[in-house]
């Protein structure tokens, strides 16, 4: 820069690591004081970023960054352990890049040291068990843990981008009857699960209905007929559905209901229910509409 005489706003990426006495402290610590030194003498503009511990995808494992080596062990067959348990200070990759794209259109004045905060601060015991929940979610119970909260689902992200090849894919179990087939897609740990069937024509699903469990049913592909009618009522209702407009339609509690395919081909029907089907407590009661 002093050769060619340039004078840019100049970012310097740091860390609190500066502060310790290690070989990695001390490069960040020196690496600021030069760059400090070389815009007080020339007048620049330099804003020294002070970064909390930072993790994303791609971060390699095994070097700077603890959740970064606990997702690859724990989708590698691996068994991590704490050396020492305290609490670290976080932000994402993405959050980071946003603060430093607000800090590049700011108007430079002069030398700004900023201590850049974590958005999340957590043991690392805490961090493990949280990892661990996703390992079992994912390869045990093949369901997708509770995302509401913006530090897990960042790192469920992370957690995903260690798989393997061969881990991305699953295969669900396939139901089949003379009606056709009906297998899972989604399953969530709060809010149910997705599943899909394929009817074969003129055969009907359901004739049920449930005094706590909601439905709601949206045909993908083909013609088809659902039939509500409340308990204690002989009053039906029709909704007739076609893929080629797809419709959502909600099952209430206490609403026997059916859908039937009424077209000359196969009937490929998306249900949501916001529980996750227990074969001991299906408070399913079957009853013809």
């Amino acid at each position: 820069l002093e050769e060619v005489r340039a004078q840019p706003h100049l970012i310097y990426s740091s860390s609190i690591q500066a502060a310790s006495d290690n070989a990695y402290g001390r490069s960040k610590n020196e690496g600021g004081r030069i760059l400090n030194d070389w815009a007080s003498k020339n007048g620049a503009s330099l804003s020294l970023l002070v970064l909390p511990n930072v993790y994303g995808d791609g971060c390699k494992p095994h070097y700077n960054s603890v959740v970064a080596t606990f997702c690859y062990q724990l989708t590698h067959g691996e068994k991590p352990r704490i050396f020492q348990d305290r609490e670290v200070e976080l932000i994402y990759i993405n959050e980071l890049t946003e603060y430093i794209s607000r800090t590049i259109r700011e108007d430079p004045r002069g030398v700004r040291s900023r201590r850049v905060l974590g958005t999340t601060t957590i043991s690392v015991s805490e961090l493990l068990s949280i990892l661990e929940k996703f390992k079992e979610c994912y390869f045990t119970k093949c369901i997708i843990p509770n995302l509401s909260n913006s530090f897990h689902a960042n790192l469920y992200r992370v957690f995903l981008s260690y798989l393997d090849h061969e881990d991305i894919s699953h295969s669900p179990l396939v139901q089949r009857d003379t009606r056709g087939e009906l297998f899972e897609i989604i399953r969530l740990s709060e809010g149910g699960q997705l599943f899909c069937s394929i009817t074969k024509p003129g055969e009907v699903r359901g004739n049920h209905y449930h005094t706590r469990k909601l439905e709601r049913f949206c045909v993908l592909k083909g013609e088809a007929i659902i039939r509500q009618r409340k308990v204690g009522s002989s009053i039906v209702k029709e909704y007739p559905v076609s893929g080629k407009s797809p419709t959502t339609v909600e099952m209430p509690i206490f609403t026997i209901h059916n859908i039937e395919n009424v077209g000359h081909e196969d009937l490929y029907t998306m249900f949501w229910c916001n529980e996750i089907l227990d074969p001991k407590d299906t408070d399913t009661y079957f009853q013809k509409v």
